[in-house]
């Protein structure tokens, strides 16, 4: 799959995905169940990865180009 953002798009894409990470933090710390705890440590970790490729793909001309790697959905 392939998805094409604009500057704008990019820009709230990782406004949101920044919200995410900072959301799972406190939810982590405060969960006493280990089996959950390591569920949301790695979901940050695999937002904090998107965020970082998003990063990178700023620097690419308009549009931006996304591609899927055709794992499980991150979210939901």
């Amino acid at each position: 799959m392939q998805v094409d953002l604009s500057d704008a798009d990019v820009e709230l894409l990782t406004d949101i995905l920044s919200g995410v990470i900072s959301d799972l933090s406190p939810e982590i710390a405060d969960t006493d169940n280990p089996t959950y705890r390591r569920e949301l440590k790695e979901r940050r970790a695999r937002i904090r990865e998107l965020l970082a490729r998003v990063g990178a793909e700023e620097a690419a001309p308009d549009p931006v180009t996304l591609r899927s790697t055709g794992t499980a959905p991150l979210l939901g």
